[in-house]
């Protein structure tokens, strides 16, 4: 499968689930808005979300914070890389839809 693909794929999935993703046109990842997921997972922030995700369903990510200078920036943001199998980006859908 090409990038291109796996990136519909994984947005797709992150759609579906309740993230607000945006599409990139080049970029190997997805940043992600999580606003609308943090209560679920009672997370307070991008970090917390992020080590909460991994632990209840197996999924990692980037917090947003990391990528910006600006303390604040982000907060409300993940990344998923998609140049993955497609056999992971499955099981990152399966796990997804347990939250």
């Amino acid at each position: 499968m090409k990038y291109h693909e796996l990136r519909r794929m994984l947005f797709e999935t992150l759609s579906t689930v309740g993230f607000k993703p945006w599409l990139p046109k080049g970029a190997y990842y997805i940043i992600a808005g999580i606003d609308s997921l943090k209560d679920r997972l009672t997370a307070k922030d991008d970090v917390s979300f992020s080590r909460k995700l991994i632990e209840r369903t197996g999924v990692a990510t980037i917090p947003g914070t990391s990528f910006y200078a600006s303390p604040g920036k982000g907060g409300n943001q993940v990344r998923f890389c998609f140049c993955k199998k497609v056999q992971t980006l499955e099981k990152v859908r399966e796990g997804l839809q347990a939250i």
